[in-house]
């Protein structure tokens, strides 16, 4: 059912109902545009990619915190890895549930105390704590007995 005429003052049409009937309103044809583009976009073999990787030695180096964190932030992982690789095989004894749990808190412990000792402004912290979340869900459930035969 149309509003149209239901309702004073709806006319069923909008400001920019008549935009789709215009054609050609750019003063600036587009093959130009699209020439500006290709051109400011090629790289030295001629072709339309990304700039190339920066040398070794102009690439910021990692601090000893951050190596750290990127160490322990992926062990986390790795242990949640083998969690997930534990639950496709078969379920979990009770006794299994609780040395994973315990293994997962420690974990998430010791990406805590790395985490307080990166830069206040490094965004490493955001993916630990991540990380740190991820964990503590996955071991309140094993706690809870979710995964438990």
């Amino acid at each position: 059912m149309k509003i149209q005429g239901h309702i004073p003052g709806v006319t069923g049409k909008t400001e920019h109902s008549a935009r789709g009937k215009q054609k050609g309103t750019s003063k600036v044809p587009f093959t130009s545009i699209l020439d500006q583009a290709t051109a400011k976009g090629l790289d030295t073999k001629g072709g339309i990619g990304p700039t190339p990787p920066s040398p070794p030695d102009q690439v910021p180096r990692l601090l000893p915190a951050q190596e750290s964190a990127l160490d322990a932030g992926e062990h986390a992982l790795e242990v949640l890895g083998h969690l997930s690789g534990m639950l496709g095989a078969r379920g979990l004894t009770r006794g299994e549930a609780g040395t994973l749990s315990r293994t997962i808190n420690e974990q998430v412990e010791q990406l805590g105390i790395i985490r307080n000792e990166l830069d206040k402004s490094d965004p490493l912290r955001d993916t630990i704590d991540q990380i740190r979340v991820l964990g503590l869900v996955e071991s309140i459930k094993l706690d809870r007995g979710d995964y438990s035969n």
